[in-house]
């Protein structure tokens, strides 16, 4: 039996991985250079997905950024206990989440959750974004647990 974790201790990935920006997703990470949330939809229908060249409802080629407001609810969630490489052992442990955008129907964004106790995790939590700058070019969303008194 594993002891209970009563912390998320903050993921860096500034010395893990370089980010790859193509022209689907340039408009995002320029967004989040200015701590900005945007989401991509077409520009006919106005469905929220994925940056790609066709949209899936009505094949339009279209495409329009939308600005969010950062908010959202955990749609799932997974607590990582255990180092697949040897630079993330000090970070142990840390949530990946999958946030359901809120104003954005069907758009959900995989990042990273901080400031939440293991055992208060759960679907459906409302979170916000917040940003983290790993260098001059690159500001990573991450998000933590919406204050119930704001």
């Amino acid at each position: 039996m594993s002891e209970p974790i009563d912390h998320v201790a903050p993921f860096s990935v500034a010395d893990l991985a370089e980010l790859h920006v193509d022209s689907w997703t340039a408009p995002f990470w320029r967004a989040t250079r200015e701590e900005r949330l945007v989401g991509c939809a077409c520009g006919r229908c106005g469905t929220f997905r994925m940056p790609g060249p066709i949209c899936p409802v009505c094949g339009s080629t279209d495409v329009i950024w939308r600005p969010l407001s950062g908010q959202g609810t955990v749609f799932s969630y997974t607590v990582v206990r255990h180092a697949v490489i040897p630079q993330v052992r000090g970070q142990l442990p840390y949530v990946i989440a999958v946030i359901d955008l809120a104003g954005a129907p069907g758009l959900r964004l995989i990042a990273n959750l901080w400031n939440v106790a293991v055992d208060d995790l759960r679907i459906g939590m409302p979170v916000e974004v917040h940003w983290d700058h790993i260098s001059t070019d690159v500001c990573i969303p991450r998000f933590v647990p919406l204050d119930p008194e704001e």
